[in-house]
């Protein structure tokens, strides 16, 4: 493996940590300030951007996933798992972002909770994601990405 796929995959992941964790500030403030909403919304753009940064690194030709069964080939059932994650990802903020969008102002208790459903159920889907790409990489390479993101 090179050090340049590992140190995009390390890159992609603390970005989508770092867009995680915003998502997570902005869902669980108080949905009466009349920007919670729209706070939401910016936060979620920011992590589905991340997202999409992730995924064409980690997929591309010269990505990790690539590097890493052309290296250790009993890791390739591993890797699709990787890559068919992405489209569950993807629709999980997809969904999220749709339900904020079209929720009421203001915000009614229902609303609030399904949308904070959804992001959970996002961020659960994406925490899973990050450390099952960890054990992938390690698996590999005996090198722990995960570390300090």
């Amino acid at each position: 493996m090179t050090d340049q796929a590992l140190d995009a995959a390390k890159s992609r992941r603390k970005a989508m940590y770092e867009a995680m964790l915003s998502v997570e500030r902005a869902v669980q403030a108080p949905t009466g300030t009349g920007t919670w909403g729209a706070t939401l919304l910016t936060e979620l753009a920011d992590l589905s951007e991340a997202l999409e940064h992730h995924i064409e690194t980690v997929e591309a030709g010269d990505g990790i996933i690539a590097k890493a069964v052309k290296d250790a080939p009993r890791l390739d059932g591993h890797g699709t798992r990787l890559r068919d994650d992405h489209t569950a990802l993807r629709r999980a903020v997809a969904t999220a972002t749709e339900l904020t969008t079209q929720a009421p102002v203001p915000l009614t208790d229902n609303d609030a909770e399904t949308i904070r459903d959804a992001v959970l159920d996002l961020m659960n889907g994406l925490t899973r994601h990050r450390y099952q790409g960890s054990n992938f990489v390690w698996e590999a390479y005996a090198v722990d990405i995960g570390r300090g993101a």
